[in-house]
């Protein structure tokens, strides 16, 4: 079954010149495929942000889960297609794009 969560995912951001070249680290959401590999990331870095304080709560749950996880490379998702990953139907504010359930959900 497909599945994402919010993985800490690194880049590489390339400056001007080499020395303004800078690694960031942000939280994202990641989208696997039902065999369980790396799909998507998104392009922006996921905000914390809930409609209630029970909602804020378990967005900041899980993105304490992604630090237990791997650091993902933002190089090593698939080129086809993958980045930026963008809902393609229209789905409600409750609804998940695709189908695809949080881990554990």
């Amino acid at each position: 079954m497909s599945h994402w969560n919010y993985r800490v995912v690194h880049r590489k951001h390339i400056g001007r010149t080499p020395e303004f070249d800078e690694d960031i680290y942000a939280i994202h959401e990641v989208y696997y495929d039902d065999n369980g590999k790396m799909r998507a990331i998104s392009k922006e870095p996921s905000p914390a942000y809930a409609n209630d304080l029970q909602g804020l709560d378990w967005v900041l749950r899980k993105f304490r889960e992604a630090y237990e996880k791997d650091v993902v490379e933002w190089d090593s998702v698939p080129e086809e297609g993958s980045k930026p990953f963008e809902v393609q139907n229209d789905t409600l504010d409750n609804e998940e794009p695709f189908g695809i359930t949080p881990d554990g959900e």
